[in-house]
């Protein structure tokens, strides 16, 4: 199937980024902190270190007037004379090439334009070539794309970056198959069809069905003395003849193919929606080059790595773990339990206390999740089975200064059937607020004097979208 924009524009725009990137003698790179930024961040970050260039990083939340001074008072403090932006910068492109009078410029981004951006920035973005930025390229796939040429090998990256913006629900497509197909030619990926849950080859199998968040699965979920029984009732080993735990890579065929279908069946028992149980089983990116039970063989695992490591305050392990850095694993596996055990408490939190408000499902998780956690909680939440996918999922948190966080996540079904995020949120916070993001996905902050106000606003919008 051929590709939905202009491939060969986008082609030749992302390597003339990545030439002129390449060019810097000093850069700072500036990342997002969810895993798409720190794929797409540590890609850059690597190209130009293997390049002989020297480099300095920088992470944010989100772009805003306050984060460009940040950003421009560190590349003065490190002696920098060029900036390199990476999943985001098309949003506030006005106010990077404010910059430019001072510094050399470079955007790779995938999110919808601000305007048009002039010369003074080498400016990347499928968004500018007729594809979608929320599934047919990353930013970290476009940051392989500006590079891929002189280092094929940071595919593997790339992928990660792309399956953690999930742009891999329903198979990857446009860009992103494009980047799959070359890592595979070239041996650094595989695509297997298999269970799509997380764990499936760093956790034993008891943990791996005991922590699951998506799907929640009652009277499994949380309880591994109940999954370690579900395991002998179907006669699956939970320990190897010498006492070790067996994880699901351990399995032999026949049976991984057993426990598959004991799995499901017992999702299907517990009435879960057949849209979660349909989305059991797909495609998943394992690269062969990672030994099968660290969270680097399986793109899944590897990118809820990287969250966890850039949403606990960590950016800096998950640009090492991209690159190989010593040690770097070890840290970011301690972060990851303590992300996995935030999501998990999050969740128990949503399906207790969530309300239906008609167009969507609002979580209050005000005091209870983080900022950095929240729209992973809403992903999760709606993705668990324990609501019907037919809206979108919103949730609060608080951020460090006291503002309410404000996420929002759907599917692509609700995608196609209307829901756009960014421009709910964006209408809804306007004049009280600033937001935006995917159709899929969007975030907001808003003062928590207008809650009530924004609450209002973004029921009517997405009404308006054909939602309740």
């Amino acid at each position: 199937m051929g590709l939905t924009g202009n491939e060969k524009g986008f082609l030749e725009r992302a390597k003339a980024v990545g030439e002129t990137i390449l060019s810097f003698e000093k850069a700072l790179v500036v990342h997002h902190i969810d895993c798409d930024g720190l794929a797409s961040g540590a890609i850059a970050v690597w190209a130009l270190e293997r390049s002989g260039k020297t480099v300095v990083t920088h992470d944010e939340k989100q772009l805003s007037a306050e984060a460009l001074k940040r950003v421009s008072a560190k590349a003065d403090e490190k002696g920098c004379n060029a900036i390199v932006f990476t999943d985001f910068g098309s949003g506030m492109i006005g106010g990077v090439e404010e910059l430019a009078k001072r510094f050399k410029l470079a955007v790779i981004d995938h999110h919808k334009l601000e305007q048009p951006p002039s010369g003074s920035v080498a400016h990347v973005n499928c968004e500018e070539f007729g594809f979608s930025g929320t599934d047919s390229a990353s930013a970290a796939s476009t940051a392989y794309f500006c590079f891929r040429n002189r280092f094929p090998d940071l595919a593997p990256i790339g992928i990660v970056g792309a399956v953690g913006d999930m742009q891999d629900r329903s198979g990857f497509k446009d860009l992103n198959a494009l980047m799959l197909r070359e890592a595979v030619d070239n041996g650094f990926c595989k695509v297997l069809r298999d269970l799509r849950m997380f764990g499936r080859n760093s956790r034993p199998l008891v943990g791996f069905i005991a922590y699951s968040s998506e799907p929640f699965v009652p009277g499994l979920s949380g309880d591994e003395k109940a999954c370690a029984l579900f395991l002998q009732e179907n006669g699956i080993p939970s320990r190897d003849a010498e006492g070790n735990w067996v994880h699901y890579w351990d399995l032999s065929p026949e049976l991984k193919k057993k426990f598959v279908g004991a799995f499901v069946n017992y999702c299907v028992a517990k009435n879960l929606a057949p849209e979660v149980v349909e989305g059991l089983v797909g495609d998943v990116y394992v690269f062969p080059k990672e030994d099968p039970h660290t969270e680097l063989f399986d793109a899944l695992e590897y990118s809820t790595l990287l969250n966890a490591c850039g949403r606990h305050g960590h950016a800096a392990i998950g640009l090492r773990v991209c690159m190989n850095k010593e040690g770097a694993l070890n840290e970011g596996k301690a972060l990851l339990n303590e992300h996995r055990a935030a999501i998990r408490n999050g969740l128990f939190f949503a399906r207790k206390n969530f309300v239906d408000l008609g167009a969507f499902y609002f979580l209050d998780c005000r005091e209870e999740v983080s900022d950095t956690v929240v729209g992973v909680v809403a992903g999760s939440f709606l993705g668990s089975g324990l609501v019907e996918r037919i809206k979108p999922a919103v949730a609060f948190a608080l951020d460090e200064k006291g503002d309410t966080k404000v996420s929002a996540r759907g599917t692509l079904s609700l995608v196609e059937k209307g829901l756009d995020l960014d421009a709910a949120l964006r209408t809804s916070v306007e004049g009280i607020g600033f937001g935006g993001g995917h159709k899929v996905a969007a975030g907001a902050t808003i003062s928590k004097e207008r809650e009530s106000e924004f609450l209002r606003r973004l029921k009517a919008t997405l009404r308006k979208q054909g939602f309740g």
